[in-house]
């Protein structure tokens, strides 16, 4: 929605951007903050944190690796941090 602010620096990036985000026959437009970091030449890592009225509704990690990098292509999911 929209178009993405972002800032490079080093081996990472950082976007900032509304998403909407289709529920239950409805669009909430949630902020998105993007962290991603290039690990080595194969592997990539993003972190964001979704908000919705300011408040912290989701984070999401996810790793990615260049395909014939010594595995499978594609992403994995990481488990969520420990509540607070």
């Amino acid at each position: 929605m929209g178009t993405a602010a972002g800032e490079a620096a080093g081996n990472a990036l950082q976007w900032r951007y509304t998403l909407a985000l289709p529920v239950e026959g409805r669009t909430w437009h949630v902020q998105m903050d993007d962290w991603m970091y290039l690990i080595d030449g194969q592997t990539l890592a993003n972190r964001t944190v979704m908000r919705k009225f300011g408040l912290r509704v989701a984070e999401i990690s996810i790793f990615f690796r260049r395909a014939g990098a010594g595995g499978e292509a594609g992403s994995s999911v990481v488990a969520p941090p420990a509540p607070r």
